[in-house]
């Protein structure tokens, strides 16, 4: 707690630093403005007259915004939406962060040793990929591996055709993956998902 407190000890004095003494900026009335939950700090401060404002977010040293003010009013109401725009952002990440985190416990649960796995790419093309998972090391972690796949009867078109997996019919090699609130990531390009033995996938390629 001591280091973490020195560190923003320091931090503060830098950015205070910057509003008082950078460009030579002979501020008078400097005041520093924070608000619970938000990691943000608001320094006011006048000069030759004008009523002004300076903005930094988290941890940067670098200024958000910096703006100067007709009024003591008019600069008290734009701190206060600031801060209330970024709380809103606030919010709307630990919303986020509640959603992603009850999608990979769906996700957790869907996947058990077994469950078949589809995923797709290809930007002129759709390749199918169609997995098993075989073991689950650990809550999240699982042994996968590919399986053939069936054209399904009377889909064929031109260059393309609907296919579904055949259940532990394995070809390859095991290969271990990761259980997130989308699926298992298979390479930068294809994620799996879970699915099934009747699932129809839509399967293109070029001759």
């Amino acid at each position: 707690m001591k280091d973490f407190t020195e560190k923003q000890n320091s931090l503060e004095n830098q950015r205070f630093q910057i509003t008082t003494v950078k460009n030579d900026l002979k501020c008078t009335n400097v005041q520093s403005i924070t608000k619970d939950k938000i990691n943000a700090i608001v320094y006011t401060y006048n000069k030759d007259g004008r009523l002004l404002a300076i903005y930094y977010n988290g941890r940067s040293k670098k200024a958000k915004q910096h703006y100067y003010y007709r009024t003591e009013e008019q600069r008290a109401e734009r701190i206060e939406d600031y801060f209330k725009n970024l709380l809103s952002w606030v919010k709307r990440d630990e919303e986020a962060k509640i959603k992603i985190g009850n999608q990979k416990e769906e996700m957790i649960n869907k996947i058990q040793v077994g469950t078949l796995l589809h995923g797709s790419w290809g930007y002129d093309q759709t390749n199918c990929e169609l997995y098993q998972v075989v073991a689950k090391t650990s809550k999240c972690k699982v042994v996968i591996r590919e399986v053939l796949q069936k054209v399904v009867k009377n889909s064929e078109g031109f260059d393309c055709c609907d296919v579904t997996p055949i259940k532990n019919s394995f070809i390859g090699e095991e290969r271990s993956g990761t259980i997130s609130a989308y699926g298992i990531k298979l390479n930068r390009c294809c994620t799996l998902s879970p699915t099934n033995e009747t699932q129809k996938h839509y399967s293109s390629w070029y001759a």
